[in-house]
């Protein structure tokens, strides 16, 4: 059952203009707003005075001809927070699509007192496609700790989407359940519910798998957590019988099933799901015909209580599906919402990760503890760790967790790097501290204990990468922090200690101070003829403005170690004389649970041969910051000999990421394809690897100098 009281509407909603009644015809209404930068992309919202479901105006979006890709409109405005506290709130309007290809979209935001954001709907699992009026809703409920409330209305696509008679109201309050251990029983039923959500949700093709799976996890906590043993098959048929009634749990007679028509299956490509927000995957999960003789699926669940779940189904079976369930509210700070994130989030990876036999992970015995450690956490900070521990136990360098945080964090004013085993600062940017200082504590935690943590809740697949993250990661400042002790062992002064205070500040990316070693401008020639370029930090207009002279240069060094953008296939397509192609990159293609069939789907692309090409050969310089797409480029570079390659491993994690949001509004990310280098051999957790490896030394460091970039450079110079 839900955990709330319906009560009387305790307040009536803040909304301004709710109706859109006010402003001009044209206009944009009045109270509301469109934000800057998608006005300047030329989203347009304004007020109409026809076809208006209630009243004499409404507003419309329009989208821009030809879209840029995951672009959208959206008209917004935000109220205080402190009328709905502790109350279950429902955003609900009046919305209708004209134009094919366009959905519309409600969101409802929370934002901190401290300016996090608690939770996050925007029906990116259900965006509207109806072209008559009709309402919808969003719930969510309202901490004490909430400050703000953003809302708004979104389309996409080019053409129209009317919005009209918006409000917010308290519902009722909200009981959410505190932190509670889980008894041996509650764990074996709570597990044995997991499992078979598993291969309802990814593997039974029913069309109630348009239902909300994320309520349908949370109901079923509060339903079978507490039953005894022998009524745990009896509670998994009711609560599956309105999504999956073939399917047979313990001694359960087999449903009957008709041989002819038409049969359906999934037909898995990665796993497709929703990622929320405007991301758009390459992973897909349709529904389609399949041969009938797919074999059901048998497994134990729990200890002697087998389940046998059909893999395909006939069109009486697939087409008739309930009506979805109540829309239940996903409270981050409710038990029952925790333990349905952890069984969301482990289920995704159970059957679809497809890096398992490299890492060597025992997945299935992280679903207990992950299990076991939400029923018992007591705030949101210690939640999101447990569900970082859970995405860090994949050793995945996309693998993340945000989101539904309970502190902001900005982050201390300097640089830091890891060398040989010790955090250093790597650029003051100001501070009072010095290049090469050792840092031994951070606000009286010792770095090495600090360190174990956050790399216990890091996803990483190399020591190169997890050392690149946890040396910014250490560095955050909780809350409203303004300063963050540091105590140091300065770098002129050995074996001596030292406490100071370093300003914190919002996060910085891709400034030349944020880096941790000295970058010089992103274009620079360090001698005649030998060109030093950031491909971290070049534009596409850069690169094809200086083309033409480092085409006829001496030699021309490119650093990668960062997250290059588009130019760097550029780079390799000019560096070539023939047409190369990519890694392989691997798309899971599943039939059935549990990684017991997992075939994969071969891709790639050729890069051809482009022109000028240069003259010289490039050194590319490297090390474990170089994810993804720098990756791609530098298997291609390693396989084909393209240049010398300077520094460390990179980070060994590549192929396009599957993000998703579990209950309580928590963003997971992770590798939903399997890449490997070009001769098939292991990627992940490798990395390209250097031809001339060099690691930078805390002289070095404290010298201000970039050893990965004068070793580049001596070599320019031989050659």
């Amino acid at each position: 059952m839900r955990l709330f009281l319906f009560s009387a509407i305790v307040c009536a909603a803040q909304v301004v203009n709710p109706g859109f009644e006010q402003g001009d015809i044209g206009a944009v209404p009045t109270g509301w707003f469109v934000p800057r930068s998608l006005a300047e992309m030329g989203c347009k919202a304004e007020l109409v005075g026809t076809g208006c479901k209630a009243g004499a105006k409404c507003a419309v979006l329009t989208g821009v001809t030809n879209p840029p890709p995951n672009s959208f409109s959206n008209l917004m405005q935000t109220i205080d927070a402190a009328p709905f506290a502790g109350q279950l709130v429902r955003m609900r309007a009046a919305v209708r699509v004209e134009g094919s290809a366009t959905t519309g979209q409600m969101w409802l935001r929370l934002d901190g007192k401290d300016g996090s954001m608690g939770f996050l709907d925007n029906m990116s699992d259900r965006p509207i496609h109806g072209i008559v009026w009709d309402y919808y809703t969003i719930e969510a409920n309202v901490g004490a700790d909430t400050g703000k409330l953003a809302f708004g209305l979104m389309g996409s696509g080019s053409g129209k989407v009317y919005f009209d008679d918006v409000s917010i109201t308290a519902i009722g309050a909200v009981k959410t359940e505190g932190p509670r251990a889980l008894t041996a029983q509650g764990l074996t039923n709570v597990m044995a519910f997991a499992r078979l959500y598993g291969y309802v949700r990814y593997f039974h093709p029913t069309l109630a798998a348009a239902n909300d799976w994320d309520s349908f996890a949370i109901e079923g906590i509060r339903a079978i957590e507490s039953v005894p043993a022998p009524q745990l098959a009896p509670m998994l048929r009711k609560l599956f019988a309105g999504v999956a009634p073939t399917v047979k749990i313990g001694a359960q007679p087999a449903a009957a099933v008709k041989e002819e028509g038409t049969w359906v299956g999934y037909k898995h490509y990665g796993v497709g799901m929703p990622a929320g927000g405007s991301f758009r995957s390459v992973y897909k999960s349709p529904i389609e015909t399949v041969e009938k003789s797919l074999a059901p699926y048998t497994a134990e669940i729990a200890p002697g209580l087998p389940v046998i779940v059909p893999l395909s189904l006939g069109p009486e079976q697939s087409v008739v599906a309930p009506a979805p369930g109540a829309r239940v509210t996903a409270d981050p700070d409710d038990r029952a919402t925790r333990l349905a994130a952890v069984i969301v989030t482990w289920n995704v990876f159970q059957h679809f990760y497809p890096y398992f036999d490299i890492v060597k992970t025992d997945w299935a015995a992280e679903l207990p503890k992950a299990l076991r450690a939400a029923a018992a956490d007591s705030t949101r900070r210690e939640f999101s760790g447990t569900l970082q521990r859970l995405v860090a136990a994949l050793r995945d360098g996309h693998g993340f967790v945000s989101g539904a945080s309970d502190y902001a964090g900005s982050y201390a004013r300097i640089s830091a790097a890891w060398v040989n085993g010790q955090l250093l600062v790597a650029q003051p940017r100001g501070q009072r501290v010095k290049a090469g200082d050792r840092i031994v504590a951070i606000d009286g935690q010792p770095v090495d204990a600090a360190a174990a943590d956050l790399h216990a809740r890091t996803s990483a697949a190399t020591d190169g990468f997890l050392r690149s993250r946890s040396a910014l990661g250490l560095l955050a400042c909780s809350g409203r922090q303004r300063t963050l002790p540091l105590e140091i062992e300065p770098y002129a002064a050995p074996s001596t200690r030292a406490v100071v205070s370093v300003e914190c500040g919002p996060f910085e990316n891709k400034t030349r101070a944020s880096y941790p070693e000295p970058r010089l401008e992103k274009i620079v020639e360090l001698e005649p003829g030998i060109w030093c370029v950031d491909m971290d930090r070049l534009t596409r207009e850069d690169w094809l403005a200086n083309l033409a002279k480092w085409a006829t240069a001496k030699r021309v060094i490119f650093d990668m170690r960062g997250y290059p953008a588009e130019p760097g296939i550029s780079m390799i397509a000019h560096s070539t004389a023939e047409e190369i192609r990519s890694a392989p990159m691997l798309v899971p293609r599943p039939s059935r649970p549990d990684r017991t069939d997992f075939p994969f789907q071969t891709g790639g692309w050729p890069v051809q041969p482009a022109t000028p090409r240069l003259q010289a050969r490039p050194i590319f310089l490297i090390d474990g910051r170089a994810i993804s797409y720098a990756e791609t480029v530098m298997a291609m570079a390693e396989n084909y000999k393209l240049g010398e390659i300077v520094g460390e491993p990179t980070a060994g994690t590549n192929g396009n990421i599957n993000p998703f949001t579990a209950p309580g509004g928590y963003r997971i990310g992770w590798t939903g394809m399997r890449v490997t280098k070009h001769d098939g051999s292991p990627l992940h957790g490798v990395g390209v690897l250097p031809t001339v490896p060099v690691r930078r030394t805390r002289q070095g460091v404290a010298e201000g100098k970039d050893e990965i970039l004068l070793k580049a450079l001596e070599l320019a110079k031989k050659q």
